[in-house]
């Protein structure tokens, strides 16, 4: 078994007794990759691409790719026109998280929760069921693959909430004042 870090603009994998640190990814100068996912059957990795000057001097993308666990043959699979970036009229994208069947992709894009299929087809962003103003982020599987836990923020305030797969249902978990956020589910998914 392997650990995944993040180190400087790359990700690395090393053995649980810290031997075998090997570098995964080797983004060039003025890209990071960040926030890496190991896919269930541990063949591929899922992470976020920032690329400072992606869509022009100053004009940041971020997408998220997935590459073989050794790195090789990246794959875009959520990602933005040529011209459009993180805050020019493209997607802020975040933290990546793999369906215990390894077949979906969820991760916060701009202010919801979004949804693609590994390969990056059948892209949708989950409803939110409150007024504006929210941001959801930070999704997390539940180990069947029904539900998504994800953070929420509304102004300055964070709560943990849980939301069926498809977005609909959304319930809060935590109170507001416990500020919960990166929430992740207990491997038999009860808490």
């Amino acid at each position: 078994s392997f650990y995944l870090l993040t180190y400087g603009d790359g990700f690395f994998t090393i053995n649980p007794d810290g031997t075998g640190l090997r570098q995964v990814t080797h983004p060039p100068r003025g890209v990071s990759d960040v926030k890496p996912d190991w896919s269930p059957d541990g063949r591929a990795i899922a992470f976020v691409r920032i690329t400072a000057n992606g869509c022009g001097n100053g004009c940041e993308t971020d997408e998220i790719v997935v590459v073989r666990s050794d790195g090789a043959s990246p794959r875009r699979v959520a990602f933005d026109p040529p011209g459009k970036g993180c805050h020019a009229g493209g997607v802020c994208r975040g933290i990546a998280a793999w369906s215990p069947d390894g077949k979906r992709l969820a991760f916060a894009c701009d202010d919801k929760i979004c949804i693609t299929d590994a390969d990056g087809s059948a892209l949708h962003r989950l409803p939110q069921d409150q007024p504006g103003g929210l941001v959801d982020g930070n999704p997390a599987w539940s180990p069947d693959g029904k539900l998504i836990a994800f953070n929420r923020a509304v102004r300055t305030e964070h709560a943990v909430f849980v939301a069926r797969a498809d977005g609909t249902e959304a319930r809060q978990v935590t109170p507001w004042q416990l500020d919960g956020a990166q929430p992740d589910w207990s491997p038999d998914g009860t808490r």
